[in-house]
């Protein structure tokens, strides 16, 4: 039964309940065929990666926003579940940055993985939008956002990836590897 009261986890889709990452892999060694692994994205922006920066145009504009890409994405190992529980004992806020030309596909997506939520928001400014909600948890992949998030107040688990090591620790950002760990600091808050 879901909770009315309770904590509110502030959610990202891609790369945290999307496996995004993989998908976006897939694409490119099938373009290129290649056999890279997830670690070849060393950057978040495709433009600084010597290696992607010659197909960013063709995967942002050609891939990403089409309807198979998107709903051909795998759920993130362990996501589903983690957000069922979630949803049973608190508030879950999907906010993501992606553009809002992505919402029927996104609504799509969610609906057939059954992902419950309370509300989903599109929006580049993540930390100004949690904190209006009350966000008291953030799960998030890119560096940019935790690093607003966490200087705004709100805690982050920050799910690990080559494009985000380089940011320097802080108090309120935990790095995970796994939803199963993303679950363990989430009890951890009060």
């Amino acid at each position: 039964m879901h909770v009315t009261g309770g904590l509110v986890y502030g959610v990202d889709i891609d790369s945290v309940i999307i496996d995004l990452t993989e998908g976006m892999c897939r694409a490119l060694n099938g373009r290129l065929c290649t056999n890279y692994d997830t670690e070849i994205f060393t950057t978040w922006g495709w433009e600084e990666n010597p290696i992607l920066a010659p197909h960013a145009f063709w995967f942002w504009e050609t891939v990403f926003g089409t309807r198979e890409f998107q709903l051909e994405c795998e759920p993130v190992r362990g996501a589903l579940q983690a957000v069922r529980a979630l949803y049973l004992k608190g508030k879950v806020v999907l906010i993501t940055a992606r553009k809002q030309q992505h919402q029927g596909v996104t609504l799509e997506w969610l609906m057939r993985h059954n992902i419950p939520y309370d509300s989903l928001y599109f929006s580049h400014d993540k930390a100004n939008l949690a904190l209006d909600l009350g966000v008291d948890l953030f799960f998030d992949d890119a560096p940019h956002q935790a690093r607003s998030l966490s200087s705004a107040g709100i805690p982050v688990v920050l799910f690990d990836y080559a494009y985000n090591r380089g940011l320097p620790p802080h108090s309120l950002i935990t790095r995970v590897t796994s939803w199963e760990q993303a679950m363990r600091e989430a009890e951890n808050v009060s």
